[in-house]
Order: C-alpha cells, then sequence, then structure tokens
C-alpha cells in the first residue's frame, strides 16, 4: 500500500469520524445546554412568578392593614361616642331623679299645707260643736266619731307625706 493511498483512506476514515466525533461532541454539548436553558427560561418564570406573588401579597397586606386601620378608627369613634351617650343618659337620669323627688315634695307640701290644714280645721270646728251641743241626743257621740275619723285621715296624710319624700 502505498503513502499517498494510504494517507487517502486514512483521510476517508478520518472525515466521518470526524463528522461523527463533531455531531457527538455536538450532541454531547447542545443537549445538556438545551437543558439547562430550559431550565434557567422554567426557573427565571418561576421567579417572575414568586415575585408577582410577592407584590401582590404584599399589595393585600398594605389593603388589610388601612382596612384594619380604618376600623379600628370607627371602632374608637364609636366606643366615644358610646360613652358621650352612655354619660348624657346618666345626666338626664339624675336629673329625672331629681325632679320626681322635687314633684314628690311638693306633693307632700300640698298634702300637708292644704288638706292637713283643711282637716285640723274640721276638727277644731267638730270639737267646738262638741262642746255646744247637749249631751243628750247622741250628737257628741256622732262628733266624737266624725273627730276620731278626722284624727285618722290626718295621720294617713302623715303617712302618705312620709312615704312621698325622698329616701
Amino acid at each position: 500500500v502505498s503513502a499517498t493511498r494510504a494517507r487517502r483512506e486514512g483521510l476517508l476514515l478520518f472525515a466521518p469520524f470526524s463528522l461523527l466525533g463533531l455531531v457527538l461532541a455536538g450532541l454531547i454539548y447542545g443537549i445538556p445546554m438545551r437543558a439547562a436553558r430550559r431550565a434557567s427560561l422554567r426557573i427565571g418564570g418561576l421567579v417572575a412568578e414568586l415575585d408577582r406573588s410577592r407584590r401582590a401579597l404584599s399589595a393585600r397586606r398594605e389593603d388589610l392593614e388601612r382596612e384594619v386601620e380604618t376600623r379600628s378608627s370607627e371602632l374608637s369613634a364609636a366606643y366615644t361616642e358610646l360613652q358621650r351617650k352612655e354619660a348624657r343618659l346618666r345626666e338626664l337620669s339624675s336629673r329625672t331623679v331629681a325632679l320626681e323627688e322635687d314633684e314628690r315634695r311638693a306633693i307632700a307640701r300640698e298634702l300637708h299645707d292644704s288638706a292637713g290644714q283643711a282637716l285640723t280645721a274640721i276638727r277644731i270646728h267638730l270639737q267646738l260643736i262638741g262642746q255646744s251641743v247637749p249631751e243628750e241626743g247622741g250628737m257628741r257621740a256622732l262628733v266624737a266619731q266624725t273627730v276620731a275619723m278626722t284624727d285618722e285621715t290626718l295621720e294617713e296624710i302623715r303617712r302618705a307625706v312620709r312615704m312621698l319624700g325622698p329616701a
């Protein structure tokens, strides 16, 4: 075999094996690179999605914080209003009690002054009538009964006046 022919046949063998080597080298390099590129793109997408989720979560947290702040201020205002109304109710209640006591005192004074004085005057007149009536005929007994009834009525008015007074 001549050197030229061996060189030519060697080149003929070298060319397909070189081509095969290049193809294999390309496959060995290209497949992992393609997988790495896909993984990189997928990781980039996941990172972008994570960033969007974080931003959305942060925005929602801020919204919730504002809502909590708003509700807290509303509750605080409502509580303040409730305290104001409660104080007003206490004031009105105490004024009502004071007015009731004043009214009861006025009624008690009116009973004592007008009815009590009138009954006392009636009692005195009955006693005078009883002293001027002769003993026979039973008129004195009737006058005495009427005086006793007047005394009982006066005592009832005194009890009512005591009950109407403040505790």
